[in-house]
């Protein structure tokens, strides 16, 4: 799938400044410029003309070299035809500039020795400058040798010629984006996000102007700090072998249903209605397109149908079965300048694989670390008291991978015991960032104890600013004060030790950590308590005491 520029462009980075001042082919070398050799050429007059509606005069006139594949005027007849057409300039504004920056390049290069060499033009895009089968190409048009013309040396650099056609200029990613019809929606979020740089590298000086000061070939470079996050679709070298592209139908389905995952209390967080529908939509827009863009693809993709099939994007998500990404959803594919592009009427992610991930804590690894539930002191001054205590239990164990091969993985678990000198059944809070408003089954998995054990949990969250416990946890006796249900887990009846908690729970507002500074458990809103509920008579019966492997909070689409 990839352009066949692709082979060339290894070579690309090393070979790009090794050409400044290389000797050229020619019937002689004459003492003109790029430029005056072009207008005093009657064959050239109309790239001289498009030249002139670009704005390169200057450049070619200039000392540096530069070396120029011309399009003989037999070469422009369709190019003038638009050129001249008042309404197709309009709506192209940079047709004319693209064209002539697409043939020319900074520095000579020479038809010496030449095989295959990737060239970056003026324009940024990557052309093969080749000699097969015979005969010399630039972007797969043919070279002109008129009797002894092979190429023209002029004083700044080398002219080749081109008859047949004009070498395609064909879009980027992000330009595709941009020019394609029924991809306003992307187009208007990911533009909103460009910003032109100057390109210090690649601006050189090229004379002065009337008052002896220097002019310069300024080059400008887009930047696109959503792009930064994402993958370098606006860069010519940078290949990708899929880009998935929703159209607007396609965004506007997707909108409405992640931007109900990024639903902030505005309340709690304390923001104002503007903001918190702006941090919402940021989110929503992110995600329609941040999981979408592949490095590359194995050949068999769409035979690719098991779960043990997996690519990854380029933010590192994961996609089993991942056929079904290039099925009937895919209206339109083509094959452009730095990859291939798929458009799509409909995301085919779940929620889990994109915006709405499975969250799993290790009970012992966990980045926030535990709190012990302790109860006040009786003697006021003094800490309060603790009822019970934690260790942490490393463990390695294997798992195979979709290649059949076998990896290594480390988790914790830990045990919590209570206090031979306090009768206070052990209590441990975790918290859990990241939860997004929607619905979530909520598990605990735990290890097998000496007897079967007695739990409870509790699960607090933020509602309008205010701290909410879930009702369902609590006995439904007790009015004034929570008593946790019990849940009973027999190593002997349930071998996984996986519990179910919480089924289809559903959290109004997200809890998303947003800046560096968030990351710290005071500003997590989400808390997980796992209580043992044993009893003074049940001790016989019931281990007071338990372990805990995992905590997973499992989306449900």
């Amino acid at each position: 799938m990839v352009s066949a520029i692709g082979a060339g462009l290894a070579s690309c980075t090393d070979e790009f400044d090794n050409h400044y001042n290389q000797s050229v082919e020619s019937t002689g070398k004459l003492d003109i410029t790029c430029m005056e050799y072009l207008q005093q050429n009657s064959d050239f007059s109309d790239f001289v003309t498009l030249i002139k509606d670009a704005g390169y005069e200057t450049l070619l006139s200039s000392p540096q070299m530069y070396t120029v594949w011309a399009p003989s005027n037999d070469a422009l007849n369709e190019v003038m035809k638009n050129r001249n057409n008042a309404e197709y300039i309009k709506n192209n504004p940079a047709y004319i500039k693209n064209i002539v920056a697409n043939h020319i390049a900074l520095f000579s290069y020479s038809t010496s020795s030449l095989q295959r060499r990737a060239v970056k033009m003026k324009n940024g895009k990557i052309h093969v400058f080749a000699n097969e089968n015979g005969g010399y190409t630039i972007g797969e048009q043919k070279l002109v040798n008129v009797g002894e013309f092979i190429s023209q040396g002029v004083n700044n650099g080398v002219i080749y010629r081109i008859d047949a056609d004009v070498v395609p200029y064909k879009f980027n990613i992000l330009e595709y984006i941009g020019e394609t019809a029924g991809l306003d929606s992307l187009k208007k979020y990911l533009y909103a996000y460009n910003d032109s740089v100057l390109d210090k590298s690649l601006s050189v000086e090229i004379g002065t102007d009337g008052n002896g000061d220097p002019v310069y070939d300024t080059i400008w470079k887009q930047e696109n700090i959503i792009l930064d996050k994402i993958a370098d679709i606006n860069v010519e070298d940078s290949i990708y072998q899929a880009a998935i592209l929703v159209n607007n139908d396609a965004w506007i389905k997707s909108y409405e249903k992640i931007k109900a995952g990024f639903n902030f209390d505005k309340i709690a967080n304390m923001y104002s209605d503007q903001e918190a529908d702006s941090l919402s939509s940021y989110h929503a827009m992110y995600n329609i397109l941040a999981n979408n863009i592949f490095r590359t693809l194995p050949e068999n993709i769409t035979s690719m149908t098991s779960e043990k099939d997996s690519i990854f994007s380029t933010i590192k998500s994961s996609f089993t079965a991942p056929a079904r990404l290039f099925g009937s959803n895919i209206i339109h594919q083509e094959q452009i300048s730095n990859g291939t592009v798929y458009v799509t009427d409909s995301l085919p992610f779940t929620n889990e694989e994109t915006w709405q991930p499975k969250i799993t804590l290790s009970a012992g690894r966990t980045s926030y670390g535990y709190d012990l539930v302790q109860i006040p002191s009786p003697v006021a001054g003094q800490d309060d008291i603790e009822t019970s205590s934690v260790a942490v239990t490393s463990y390695n164990y294997t798992i195979t991978n979709n290649n059949g091969e076998t990896e290594a993985r480390f988790g914790a678990y830990i045990t919590l015991t209570s206090l031979k000198y306090y009768p206070q059944p052990p209590r441990i809070k975790y918290y859990i960032p990241d939860v997004r408003s929607g619905k979530y089954n909520i598990y605990a998995k735990f290890r097998p104890s000496a007897m079967p054990n007695k739990l409870g949990f509790n699960l607090t969250y933020f509602e309008d600013g205010k701290k909410k416990f879930v009702e369902e946890l609590a006995d439904d006796s007790q009015s004034t004060i929570i008593v946790n249900k019990n849940f009973i887990y027999d190593p002997a009846e349930n071998e996984t030790g996986k519990i179910l908690v919480l089924e289809n729970f559903e959290f109004p507002y997200c809890d998303l950590l947003s800046t560096t500074s968030d990351y710290e458990k005071s500003n997590v809103k989400v808390t997980f308590d796992i209580i043992s509920t044993v009893t003074r008579s049940e001790r016989n019966t019931y281990s007071k005491d338990f372990h805990l492997d995992y905590i997973i909070f499992e989306p449900v689409e």
